[in-house]
C-alpha cells in the first residue's frame, strides 16, 4: 500500500507551471530519490507535499487528502521535512532547537528529556547540546535541522538536499543514518539530491522530473540508462 500518492498535482506561479500534471505513489518503508535540473519543481513538490502552497489536484497521506491543509496539521499527522540552507533556531542550543521539534511532536506519552537525549545522540550531536547553533558548522547545522525534524516523530520524512556543501566524510555520515532511520526506524524517506552517486546508491526508486513533468520513475540503474534522462539532465558524459 502507497503510504504517498500523487495525483494529477498541478501548481502554477503566474503562467509557469513550476508541477505539472504530477502523479506518482511513496510506499510504506521505502526509499524514494527525486533528482531534476534546476527549476525542475522539485522543492515546490515538497513545498506542495508539506503545505507550504495550495495546488490542484490531490496528496493523499495514508489515504488521507492533505494538499491545502494548514503546514503544522500536515506535520502531526507524520510528515517532516527538511530544507536545502538550514533552517534553525541560530541563537538556541542544540538541544533547545530539538526540544521545540519534540514539544510540537509530543503526544504525551513520550517522555521529552528522554526523545531529545535520544535523537542528540541519533544524530552525533553528543557533547554540543549546550552550543548556541549559529556557533555550529555547516554539517551540524544539517544534523541539527534533521533532529528538530525526527523529534516530531515522521512516519515519512522529506530531506531536500541533505549532501549539498558537505565533503566525501560528512556525506558517507549522513546516507549511513539516512539507511539506519529508514531500516531501523521504519521511516519512509524522499530524498531530493543532485548528487547522483548519493541517490543511485540509496534509492529504491528514482523519478526523475523536468519543467515540473515526470521524465522517468523507476529502479535507478533503469533510470540512470534511459536516454531522454541523459539528454534533459545526466549529460552524455554520464553515460
Amino acid at each position: 500500500m502507497a503510504m504517498l500518492e500523487a495525483r494529477n498535482v498541478t501548481k502554477y506561479f503566474g503562467r509557469l507551471a513550476a508541477v505539472n500534471n504530477l502523479s506518482f505513489d511513496v510506499k510504506r518503508g521505502e526509499i524514494f530519490g527525486i533528482a531534476g535540473p534546476n527549476g525542475a519543481g522539485k522543492t515546490t513538490l515538497f513545498n506542495l507535499i508539506a503545505g507550504t502552497y495550495p495546488c490542484k489536484g490531490e496528496i493523499l497521506f495514508e489515504g488521507e487528502k492533505v494538499n491545502n491543509l494548514k503546514p503544522y496539521k500536515i506535520c502531526k499527522k507524520g510528515i517532516a521535512r527538511t530544507f536545502q540552507i538550514p533552517l534553525i533556531f541560530p541563537s538556541l542550543s542544540v538541544y533547545e532547537n530539538i526540544g521545540i521539534g519534540a514539544h510540537f511532536g509530543g503526544d504525551g506519552r513520550d517522555d521529552e528529556k528522554r526523545l531529545i537525549a535520544g535523537i542528540i545522540d541519533l544524530v552525533g550531536l553528543q557533547g554540543k547540546e549546550n552550543i548556541e547553533a549559529s556557533h555550529l558548522r555547516l554539517f551540524d547545522k544539517k544534523m541539527t535541522m534533521l533532529g528538530i525534524a525526527l523529534a516530531t516523530q515522521p512516519k515519512l520524512l522529506m530531506l531536500d538536499e541533505p549532501a549539498g556543501g558537505l565533503n566525501p566524510t560528512e556525506i558517507q555520515q549522513s546516507v549511513t543514518l539516512f539507511e539506519r532511520l529508514n531500516e531501523e526506524f521504519g521511516i519512509t524517506l524522499i530524498v531530493i539530491e543532485h548528487l547522483m552517486k548519493v541517490l543511485m546508491g540509496i534509492s529504491e526508486r528514482l523519478m526523475i522530473i523536468h519543467d515540473g513533468e515526470m521524465i522517468r520513475l523507476g529502479k535507478p540503474l533503469e533510470v540512470g540508462k534511459d536516454k531522454r534522462v541523459i539528454e534533459i539532465y545526466l549529460g552524455t558524459e554520464y553515460a
